[in-house]
C-alpha cells in the first residue's frame, strides 16, 4: 500500500508539472520590445492601471524583460517603456527597460542561452497605485518541486518602476503541489488593498480555488487579524479543471469578478465572471457560459484585466491568439514574418451592462 501511495504521489505531481502554467517567452519571430517604440506583440496576461490621462499595461516576461511595461493615451497605440539610462546601472545595452530588473531573491533562478545574468520566470504581474506608491504583485518558481509557484510583493514611487522587492519569502504560497499563482492588487473605491489570487490545486483532483485577503495600508503585507476569504472554484464544463487569472472590478455599483477558464494554448480557454458581494465575496456566476470566447479573429482569449477608462467604460484588456494560430510556433519560417507568427497579443474589449446587472460584450478589442 505504500508503495501505491508513493506511486500515486509522483504521478499527481508529474501531472502538475505538465499542466501547470509555464513563463511565456517571445514566439520565434516575434517582435523585439524596443524602448519607446510601438508594441504590437506578444503581451500575455495584461494588468492593466489608469493614472492621470496615461494608460498602463504590464505583462508576462517577454523578450528578456521580467515585466514589459507599455503606456498609451488611447489604448489603440502602444508604446514600449523608454530605457534606462546607462548610469542607473541596470544594463550595458541601451535598450534595456524592464520596469523590474531584480525579482525576489528567494525565487528559483535558472542560467538563460539569452542572458549572463541568471534568470527567473517571473509571471503574472498585476500593478495598482496604493496611498502614494505602486505595489506589484507577482508569481515566481520557487525551488523544491518543479512547477511550483509562490507571490510575491514589490513596490515603487513610479508607475513604470524599477520596482524593487524587499521581501526575505513569498506572502502567500499555497500547500497545494503547485503552489499559487495569478495575484490581483485590489484597491477599493474605500482605498482599502486587498490581494487576490489562485491556489492552483490539482487538475482533475484537487479544484483551483480563487481567495481574497485583505492587505495593510501600504499593500505590501496582509492585514493584521484576518483571514482568506473563498470566491471561485471550477464549476462550469467550458473551464475544464482549471480556472486562473482572477480579477476583481467595481462598477456602477455591482463588483465583477473576472476570471479564465480552460488551458491557454488552446482556443477553448475563454473569460468568464461572477458577481460578487464585495472583495471577500461571496461570488456566484450569473451564466454556466464564458463571457468572452474565441470569435471575431482572435482564439483563446483569457488571463483578462478589468479598468475604468476616461470616459467612464468598463474594459477589458485580454491576451489572445490570432485565429486559426493557437500555441507558440518552432518553424523558422516565423521569423520571415513583419509581426512574427502565433503571438497572444493584447486586446482591449468594451463592456456593458444590462438593467439587471450583468455583463455583455459591446466590442471585441
Amino acid at each position: 500500500m505504500t508503495y501505491v501511495r508513493a506511486v500515486l504521489a509522483a504521478v499527481i505531481v508529474l501531472l502538475g508539472a505538465v499542466l501547470a502554467p509555464q513563463p511565456a517567452q517571445a514566439s520565434v519571430g516575434s517582435d523585439r520590445f524596443l524602448a519607446g517604440k510601438v508594441y504590437r506583440g506578444e503581451f500575455g496576461a495584461p494588468s492593466l492601471l489608469v493614472i492621470g490621462k496615461t494608460y498602463y499595461a504590464f505583462a508576462t516576461n517577454t523578450d528578456g524583460d521580467n515585466v514589459p511595461a507599455m503606456t498609451s493615451t488611447d489604448m489603440r497605440t502602444w508604446r514600449a517603456r523608454k530605457a534606462w539610462p546607462l548610469s542607473a546601472g541596470y544594463s550595458t545595452w541601451s535598450g534595456y527597460n524592464d520596469s523590474f530588473p531584480h525579482p525576489a531573491r528567494w525565487a528559483l533562478y535558472h542560467q538563460s542561452k539569452f542572458s549572463s545574468t541568471p534568470r527567473t520566470g517571473l509571471w503574472a504581474p498585476s500593478v495598482a497605485k496604493v496611498g502614494s506608491h505602486f505595489v506589484m504583485a507577482y508569481a515566481v518558481p520557487v525551488p523544491g518541486r518543479a512547477g511550483r509557484h509562490c507571490i510575491s510583493i514589490a513596490t515603487s514611487r513610479h508607475a513604470l518602476g524599477a520596482y524593487v522587492d524587499h521581501t526575505t519569502k513569498p506572502i502567500v504560497c499555497s500547500s497545494d503541489p503547485m503552489g499559487s499563482i495569478d495575484p490581483q492588487v485590489l484597491v477599493t473605491p474605500a482605498n482599502i488593498p486587498y490581494l487576490i489570487w489562485k491556489n492552483a490545486g490539482v487538475p482533475g483532483s484537487v479544484p483551483t480555488k480563487v481567495w481574497s485577503r485583505r492587505l495593510n495600508a501600504s499593500g505590501t503585507a496582509f492585514a493584521t487579524p484576518n483571514r482568506q476569504h473563498f470566491l471561485l472554484q471550477t464549476k462550469s464544463a467550458w473551464e475544464g479543471n482549471v480556472i486562473e487569472a482572477p480579477a476583481m472590478q467595481y462598477y456602477r455599483g455591482h463588483w465583477y469578478l473576472f476570471y479564465s477558464g480552460n488551458r491557454y494554448v488552446t482556443s477553448q480557454y475563454a473569460v468568464g465572471y461572477a458577481r460578487c458581494s464585495g472583495p471577500m465575496g461571496p461570488c456566484h456566476r450569473p451564466s454556466a457560459r464564458p463571457l468572452l470566447a474565441s470569435g471575431g479573429g482572435v482564439a483563446g482569449p483569457g488571463a483578462a484585466s478589468a479598468i475604468v477608462d476616461l470616459a467612464g467604460q468598463l474594459r477589458l484588456g485580454y491576451s489572445a491568439w490570432d485565429a486559426g494560430h493557437v500555441g507558440y510556433p518552432t518553424s523558422s519560417a516565423c521569423q520571415q514574418t513583419s509581426y512574427g507568427c502565433n503571438q497572444r497579443r493584447l486586446h482591449i474589449a468594451t463592456l456593458g451592462v444590462t438593467r439587471t446587472g450583468n455583463l455583455y460584450v459591446a466590442a471585441r478589442g
